[in-house]
């Protein structure tokens, strides 16, 4: 199983949540995060979910 990353936006640590059949990651949010009020996108596969959001458009 792949360990999920930080939120890319605030650092947050972030875990794994399941709602009626589907997967999907939110964070401890801080209150100047891009992510806080927006709704997390579900997947149907709980790897599906990890591999988008580890996903980073910049290398580390």
């Amino acid at each position: 199983m792949t360990e999920l990353k930080p939120c890319p936006f605030c650092g947050g640590n972030a875990w794994i949540e399941r709602s009626q059949d589907k997967y999907y990651v939110k964070c401890l949010h801080t209150d100047r995060c891009y992510l806080v009020g927006r709704a997390p996108q579900k997947y149907n596969v709980r790897e599906a979910a990890v591999k988008m959001w580890n996903r980073r458009t910049v290398n580390e």
